[in-house]
């Protein structure tokens, strides 16, 4: 599903990217891990567009998407969590929702094909401002938003957040799914939570690509494992493949871990 082959990024005469390469497979679910630094952000960045390689290919879904701008990009399926959620304080859950279904392409889009073959000007103004869509409201109760429906985001927690940011993700139907940091303001029970959502979402056929650091998630979330260090990737396998190699034990994972 997705090929960065000998991925180079710089930034003046700092490298962060040097020649890297990954391949991600259709419904698979793989964590990237590694120092701070290393080239983890960045690369996000240069999948969604919002930097341009230097040198090097990005292949989704069998098309070259280095030179694409992220919106081309996301309208192809291939879509961003950033680790601070993107929301908006003084919206409802409920319209950050509908905002989400907005954004899907008109011919994918419930409300549009009704606009389309309705015939009364007063249906469609209904349809439009009928906050409590059946479709919105099941897929807000699945993400455990249900109960927030006209709470405003201001006063959700940092972990409500970050589940309303990707319940608009999902909304807009993905075929490959960036994470960074997807638990980080967490509690513990939040993130337990957030396991199990990601483990159901990948067995449904989704595939995701996670950045996190903490190791005890990671663990349990998949046993494919990616380790950028420097620039390149520099092992990838189960954790205890990983906690075996002395040279990330003793640049990453230190003692904690092994």
């Amino acid at each position: 599903m997705l090929l960065v082959d000998n991925l180079t990024k710089q930034f003046g005469n700092q490298p962060v990217l040097t020649g890297c390469h990954l391949e991600i497979a259709k419904g698979s679910l793989t964590a990237i891990i590694g120092p701070n630094g290393c080239g983890k952000s960045t690369l996000f960045n240069v999948l969604t567009g919002d930097l341009a390689a230097d040198r090097g290919r990005v292949v989704f879904c069998g098309q070259d998407i280095a030179q694409k701008h992220p919106r081309q990009i996301a309208r192809q399926g291939l879509l961003r969590k950033f680790q601070i959620p993107g929301v908006y304080a003084n919206l409802t859950v409920a319209a950050h929702l509908q905002l989400a279904t907005s954004l899907l392409p008109r011919q994918s889009n419930p409300r549009w094909s009704f606009f389309m073959r309705s015939s009364s000007r007063h249906k469609r103004r209904q349809n439009c401002a009928e906050v409590q869509d059946a479709n919105i409201q099941t897929h807000a109760n699945t993400l455990g938003l249900g109960k927030l429906w006209d709470t405003q985001a201001k006063h959700l927690s940092t972990g409500q957040k970050q589940r309303l940011e990707l319940a608009m993700l999902l909304l807009l139907k993905p075929k490959l799914l960036l994470l960074d940091e997807p638990i980080a303001g967490m509690s513990a029970k939040e993130a337990a939570e957030t396991l199990d959502l990601l483990k159901q979402l990948n067995a449904d056929g989704l595939t995701i690509v996670v950045i996190e650091h903490n190791m005890d998630f990671v663990k349990r979330l998949t046993e494919d494992i990616a380790v950028l260090m420097s620039g390149q990737f520099q092992l990838r396998g189960h954790y205890d493949l990983i906690k075996a190699d002395p040279n990330i034990r003793k640049n990453y994972l230190g003692t904690i871990y092994a």
